[in-house]
């Protein structure tokens, strides 16, 4: 017997430049989800790395260091792979993996919904379109410039102690948001401007209540 539409399984890509809190986005689709009796797995593309010895030095702190190098390590994936969407692929070995710890194999799970934070290509986009269909959905979420940058320079502020007023930072998040948006200079660079627009909504991060209410809708 067919599987029911409301019990198949969701894939939501998830888009959004640096500075916006993805881990505070995913757990409000999460409780959104929830009312439907959906459980939401979290998929980060960039897990991966854990996985290479390549990678084991990658440093986690501070926090402006770790985002040169999780940019730098995404290219060098593509770079190896020759493949735009390699991180996408390997996204899916996690949803593989994450089917199999679950039900003892890699069939489809009922109301779950896998959040993949966060696609920065247009061949990803393609691909898990490709994979996944109508089951796909993608969301890109929107702040300006001013917002991601006070809050990235809040963040990189909040490691330094010995200099912790992020108006002193806000060069250097300034910088990192610029690396995160487009590497027009490096082949298999991220492009997140080019995958930002491909989704199928966009909302806004910077007004809460409203956020909330188109996820609703």
């Amino acid at each position: 017997m067919p599987e029911q539409p409301r019990d198949a399984e969701l894939f939501i890509g998830l888009v959004a430049r640096m500075g916006v809190d993805t881990r505070a986005f995913s757990e409000l689709v999460a409780d959104l989800l929830d009312e439907y009796n959906y459980e939401v797995i979290e998929i980060k593309l960039t897990d991966v790395f854990k996985e290479w010895e390549l990678f084991a030095e990658l440093p986690q702190s501070p926090l402006e260091s770790r985002y040169e190098a999780y940019i730098a390590a995404g290219n060098k994936v593509r770079r190896l792979t020759q493949n735009q969407a390699a991180m996408a692929r390997f996204a899916i070995a996690q949803i593989v993996q994450a089917r199999t710890d679950d039900e003892g194999g890699p069939t489809p799970l009922k109301r779950r919904a896998f959040v993949l934070n966060q696609l920065k290509t247009r061949q990803e986009s393609e691909f898990l379109r490709a994979v996944y269909g109508e089951h796909y959905v993608q969301i890109s979420v929107h702040a300006d410039y001013a917002h991601r940058e006070t809050v990235l320079a809040k963040r990189i502020a909040a490691e330094h102690f010995e200099n912790p007023r992020y108006e002193n930072w806000r060069t250097k998040a300034g910088e990192l948001l610029d690396m995160d948006n487009a590497q027009e200079h490096e082949p298999y660079g991220q492009r997140v401007r080019d995958v930002f627009p491909m989704s199928d909504v966009v909302v806004s991060a910077q007004d809460q209540p409203a956020l909330k209410r188109q996820l609703s809708r």
